[in-house]
């Protein structure tokens, strides 16, 4: 919880992006959301979300091109119930105007 009150003060400055945790089991994933919520009832402080180490192939395996990869939908935002793919867990923002755009 500590490591999530950090990135909190990053967030502060303006610097939004998910923190992410692979976790090693379910279980443990499960635990670690029910100690985010008891934290921060209402919201964590930044985007968090968690990826079980068993949803992905074994260390030393050969990797199938069918197998889940950490771009899949294997994300848990906190505070969801749906896993969601590694580029739907960035906020969304608006397009930023550049120079080129002024001219």
């Amino acid at each position: 919880m500590e490591k999530v009150g950090k990135y909190a003060e990053l967030a502060d400055a303006g610097i939004r992006k998910p923190v992410l945790f692979q976790l090693p089991s379910t279980s443990r994933e499960r635990n670690f959301h029910v100690a985010l919520a008891q934290r921060w009832p209402h919201k964590a402080p930044v985007p968090v979300a968690t990826l079980t180490s068993d949803q992905l192939a074994a260390p030393g395996f050969h990797i199938a091109p069918a197998s889940p990869s950490i771009v899949d939908a294997l994300w848990l935002p906190v505070g969801h119930t749906r896993r969601r793919a590694l580029a739907d867990l960035a906020p969304r923002t608006t397009r930023l105007t550049t120079h080129l755009d002024a001219a």
